[in-house]
């Protein structure tokens, strides 16, 4: 079951798995499988693993980052965001602007002053990174014809603050049950709340042409909607967040989604690009999934048998 919590770079051709261990600051993906970077955040590790798919499209147009976790003085005040951007490919560029993007809003991130709120810091980003695509499409001439999805989460201090603009996800895995966090800007959720309040029947809402059209999204000159926490949400231990683009979440069942997440840390980004592309068809679009697991010290001490550590050294 799905519960909402809250209200408010690049692939290799012929559809296989891209996956690799996210470098700090970086996006994209390799040629190798993900195995997942363990960072020291605070009171926990934090893994985090990646995979990206091409589909069966001709390019890659999705992106996505990590902050640099490399400085403890910065992760000790802004810890560790991550970011993942899907190209419109109905528009112009898709990929162009999903990179631009995704690059800006970590420098953004990356400039979070001292005493500056991370949900301010995560808005501020978001509209920058907005006002390059935005300045990117009018220098090409293709202003309103250039776009991308973006999804941002920032794990701060144990807690977890996040950003979305556009359809792509951000799901959290707690006690057993899968929670889907975001709210998708398309025409398909405006015609939920109609179906809700009587003014149009399921049926018809279902058969729309435009179900998929999005309602919000980066490259937007006047950008209004975008949603976010008011306040942090406390992470347990064993929490995973999965941050994905819609090719990752449309050929994926809840229950799947939930099983695939479940694995393995280092390798769960893998397999769920893995079995998105196993189901996706002749039409399976770019799929990326960033997916991070937090874990609290006193489980990894308690995990950590002290024999070990003396026969490493008998």
């Amino acid at each position: 079951m799905v519960m909402r919590l809250f209200r408010r770079m690049w692939g290799a051709p012929g559809g296989r798995t891209e996956a690799s261990p996210v470098e700090p600051g970086s996006g994209g993906s390799a040629d190798s499988p993900a195995t997942g970077n363990v960072v020291q955040l605070g009171g926990a590790h934090l893994t985090i693993s990646n995979a990206q798919g091409i589909g069966t499209r001709e390019e890659q147009q999705d992106a996505f980052g990590v902050s640099d976790a490399s400085d403890p003085d910065f992760v000790a005040h802004a810890g560790v965001v991550a970011v993942v951007a899907d190209g419109m490919g109905g528009l112009v560029d898709g990929g162009r602007a999903s990179r631009a993007a995704v690059l800006r809003f970590l420098e953004a991130y990356e400039a979070k002053g001292l005493d500056e709120p991370v949900g301010e810091v995560l808005v501020r980003a978001t509209l920058e990174a907005n006002e390059t695509v935005v300045n990117l499409a009018r220098v090409e001439g293709m202003l309103g014809n250039m776009g991308t999805t973006l999804v941002a989460a920032a794990l701060v201090e144990g807690k977890l603050s996040w950003v979305s603009v556009g359809d792509s996800r951000l799901y959290l895995l707690r006690d057993g049950e899968l929670h889907r966090v975001t709210v998708d800007h398309n025409v398909a959720t405006e015609l939920e709340e109609e179906v809700a309040v009587g003014r149009m029947s399921a049926a018809e809402a279902r058969d729309h042409p435009d179900l998929a059209a999005l309602t919000s999204f980066i490259g937007i000159e006047h950008l209004e909607v975008i949603d976010h926490n008011v306040r942090p949400l406390r992470l347990r231990d064993g929490d995973r967040l999965l941050l994905c683009s819609d090719g990752l979440d449309g050929p994926l069942s809840d229950d799947e989604i939930f099983v695939l997440a479940s694995g393995d840390p280092s390798f769960a980004a893998e397999s769920l690009v893995a079995g998105a592309l196993s189901k996706g068809g002749a039409h399976q679009d770019n799929l990326t999934g960033v997916l991070l697991t937090y874990v609290s010290e006193a489980r990894v001490s308690l995990d950590h048998d002290p024999s070990d550590e003396a026969n490493e050294h008998a």
